[in-house]
């Protein structure tokens, strides 16, 4: 039999969720500033068909988080690293790069080098969203999509966003563009305008305000959420 790299249990996220983790950003953010965030930075579902954790191999963060040395020359000998983004195409699956950039430079810098789950939380990136370590937030991610989410709001919160979720929550008027574009212009970079992503997110967040949320009676257990690393 053959294993399916990067799959665990697979679990779909519950509705339920999106509420109880939301109340971890702020007393106002509620489920609707989560969705909103939910339809303009996922890739719909954190699992492929065969059920393992989408991925997305990013060849310069590798050269990054490689460091000058022997390692990062075997990966730019590889092709697996080079210092900007943009400067080759990437292959529509990234299982092989990754695979073979754990035979060269290890699991840990391989999946720092990576964008992983629903949310495409940065490898690198794993102590802002709550992780010991990048393998410990992928092996966890591969078991839960709630975890994508988690590691998403730690993020958030890590990153000094979750004051202004909070804000968004708690306009009792329509959202605008403008009052988006503090997380928008940290979570999608400098270039969130070529992509009008602070648009989108107003928009997102203007229909779900129309929607009715998802009852939650408050319960933290709510869901049976996964035993999170602590930091």
């Amino acid at each position: 039999m053959t294993t399916v790299p990067f799959k665990g249990k697979a679990k779909p996220i519950d509705d339920v969720d999106l509420p109880r983790l939301a109340a971890k950003l702020g007393a106002h953010v509620g489920e609707d500033p989560l969705r909103a965030f939910m339809d303009i930075e996922t890739l719909g579902s954190g699992f492929y068909p065969n059920g393992s954790v989408k991925r997305l191999y990013e060849p310069h963060v590798a050269y990054r988080v490689a460091g000058p040395g022997h390692v990062r020359d075997a990966l730019v000998a590889a092709g697996l690293a080079y210092p900007e983004w943009g400067m080759k195409p990437y292959p529509k699956d990234s299982t092989d790069r990754i695979l073979k950039a754990v035979e060269i430079a290890g699991r840990e810098i391989a999946y720092q080098a990576t964008s992983w789950g629903s949310m495409q939380v940065l490898g690198e990136n794993f102590a802002k969203a709550g992780f010991n370590s990048a393998v410990q937030m992928v092996e966890m991610m591969m078991e839960d999509e709630e975890v994508h989410l988690w590691a998403a709001i730690n993020f958030l919160k890590n990153s000094g966003l979750a004051d202004d979720m909070d804000r968004l929550g708690a306009l009792d008027r329509a959202v605008t563009p403008e009052d988006c574009v503090p997380i928008v212009r940290t979570y999608n970079g400098a270039g969130y305008r070529k992509n009008n992503y602070h648009v989108k997110f107003a928009n997102a967040l203007n229909k779900w305000k129309r929607i009715k949320d998802t009852p939650w009676d408050g319960d933290e257990e709510a869901g049976a959420p996964p035993v999170y690393p602590t930091r």
